[in-house]
């Protein structure tokens, strides 16, 4: 017998349908000829606190206890495994889920043998296509592994170092904060002192204004910044002085044309971001919604959970087909005399691509995007079906045409080659908005009189113009895309950061105002308390990337237990600095 472990019974319905033959319900399970579908409802198991482990070091440890809540459904598993010839783990396509059924079956001592069903979405032609598809688990197990070690870290910072500070600063309330919290709660208390220090920045540049005969156009020169939201006045003063009394300015018109391709479907991060910036979402309300159209009951969207925005080259194919019901929804029905201009963009549908995205990823996961199967509205709630048309509008613009935009530059030097400053200015005409990408999202330019090349055009005038730069606190839009952003030291993945934000919005340690997260006074005197190597977000990346490595199957358990010993006593090393 065949037997697959999933981690809810929707899901399990949803593998048993997919399932040749006729599906028959049971207690705690489905049977479907000679297979068997149960679930293990969530994670089975959780961490609590180690009471034996020895440790002499004054830490609290943790160990894997069961969920009272799952005990009856485990012995309907356990009873199952005790027949199985293969157990087939169909668990979501994440380090979390691959965690959830790899520990309920190591704890109810099975160790024949194991295959791995990968579902990036849960209606019926992408369940069929992993079970056509079935790869050993071992593949997996590491990535497990990692989801783990990062529970447990989370577990030792949440019940040693927060207790310790909340003890130092007379706290009552048992706040828990993990791991990534400590680096997020730095991040938005520096921009609060920011905002709150250089509420606004100003600096200043020349405009010049010369006459054409279709009207008056202004060229603007920004001297360079000395540093962010500081500019050096005495330079502008003397660009000023070289302005005054100029009659004539003699110009030189370039025109070059621009190619903006289109953009890349979601991943998680830019989904919430959007999300946020279109609805005022929270990262847990877009998670949330997404999760739900993933659902078994729905299946509109792909496994969400993810940080790539690629696509596998074998996606190509239902590409059209998926666009084809998009456009039946009134939002996007003036796309359909488009669909011939359709095609999937081979920087979205590049194998390698994916994989230089998150080379640690062995679930190779893809972007957010719709599924083959169509959406009713009827079905969804209001919220739903607006987080449906967010994703399939980008999964659109994604396999539209480039944009052009043809661009006309008027500038004028100061002195020979420009050395005195180069004043500019640019006019922008769109070649194919209605035909590109930007039919979604259009953009309206301002197009420059016509001048030609080498033309003498008279001065009416020259003034230096202040302008203000202001600077905003932390939305969850700006904070996911500062976690999460390319070139800088992360915080977290695509599974955790939502998590991470709800519990600092929970502890007290930050609010939210109008739409901006803020830290609270608390949040900042739990700060004072800690070193950096705890609120540092290089030191914190730094640890992230070598318990990604723990998912390398080169890394045994002897490296495992090192690493966790090294990470105990840095927590150990914080609490005594918090009690000195």
């Amino acid at each position: 017998m065949r037997l697959f472990i999933t981690d809810k019974p929707s899901t399990a319905r949803a593998i048993a349908d997919a399932l040749p033959g006729p599906a028959i319900r049971e207690e705690g399970f489905i049977r479907v000829g000679d297979d068997a579908v149960t679930w293990t409802d969530g994670p089975a198991l959780e961490l609590g606190i180690d009471e034996g482990s020895g440790n002499t070091s004054s830490l609290k440890t943790s160990k894997l206890i069961w969920r009272a809540d799952t005990k009856p459904q485990l012995r309907i598993v356990k009873s199952l495994l005790d027949r199985a010839t293969v157990v087939v783990h169909a668990g979501p396509p994440s380090c979390q889920g691959q965690m959830w059924i790899d520990d309920a079956v190591r704890f109810l001592r099975h160790s024949g043998a194991s295959l791995r069903l990968l579902m990036h979405a849960t209606d019926s032609e992408s369940i069929k296509t992993g079970l056509s598809q079935l790869v050993p688990n071992a593949t997996f197990r590491d990535s497990a592994r990692v989801a783990r070690f990062e529970l447990e870290a989370d577990w030792l910072f949440a019940w040693n170092l927060t207790p310790a500070v909340c003890k130092r600063l007379g706290i009552e309330t048992a706040l828990r904060l993990g791991r990534l919290e400590w680096p997020t709660l730095a991040l938005i208390a520096q921009r609060d002192r920011e905002v709150e220090h250089s509420a606004v920045a100003s600096y200043l540049n020349n405009e010049l204004t010369l006459e054409t005969e279709d009207g008056p156009i202004a060229l603007t020169i920004y001297p360079p910044a000395c540093e962010l939201g500081v500019w050096d006045s005495a330079e502008v003063q003397g660009l000023d002085a070289k302005l005054s009394g100029l009659e004539f300015a003699t110009v030189k018109v370039s025109e070059t044309v621009q190619t903006e391709p289109p953009p890349q479907p979601f991943s998680l991060a830019t989904f919430q971001a959007a999300a946020n910036s279109r609805y005022r979402w929270s990262a847990a309300k877009s998670l949330e919604l997404a999760r739900s159209l993933y659902d078994t009951k729905n299946q509109l969207v792909t496994f969400p959970v993810t940080d790539s925005r690629y696509l596998r080259p074998e996606q190509a194919a239902d590409a059209l087909r998926i666009a084809r019901h998009i456009v039946e929804h009134r939002p996007f029905a003036m796309l359909k005399p488009l669909l011939p201009l359709l095609a999937p963009q081979p920087t979205v549908y590049d194998a390698q691509a994916s994989k230089r995205n998150d080379p640690s990823d062995v679930f190779e996961r893809h972007a957010l995007v719709p599924t083959v199967r169509p959406a009713d509205f009827r079905r969804l709630t209001p919220d739903q079906q607006n987080a449906w048309l967010l994703i399939a509008e980008q999964f659109l613009m994604s396999l539209l045409p480039s944009y052009e935009i043809a661009v006309t530059t008027v500038s004028f030097s100061l002195g020979e080659s420009g050395k005195g400053g180069v004043l500019e200015a640019i006019g922008e005409v769109s070649l194919n908005q209605s035909k590109s990408w930007r039919a979604l999202a259009p953009c309206t330019y301002r197009a420059l009189p016509l001048i030609q090349d080498g033309a003498r055009l008279r001065c009416l005038g020259h003034r230096i113009v202040e302008h203000q730069a202001r600077k905003f606190h932390f939305t969850e839009e700006t904070l996911i895309e500062r976690m999460s952003r390319c070139g800088e030291p992360v915080i977290g993945n695509a599974e955790t950061r939502t998590e991470v934000i709800e519990s600092l919005k929970r502890s007290g340690c930050v609010i939210v105002r109008e739409g901006m997260i803020i830290s609270t006074e608390q949040g900042r005197a739990i700060l004072e308390q800690v070193s950096h190597n705890v609120t540092d977000r290089d030191v914190v990346s730094k640890w992230g990337k070598r318990i990604q490595l723990l998912s390398t199957q080169s890394v045994d358990e002897a490296a495992v237990s090192a690493l966790k010993q090294e990470l105990e006593e840095e927590v150990m090393a914080e609490v005594v600095f918090v009690h000195i």
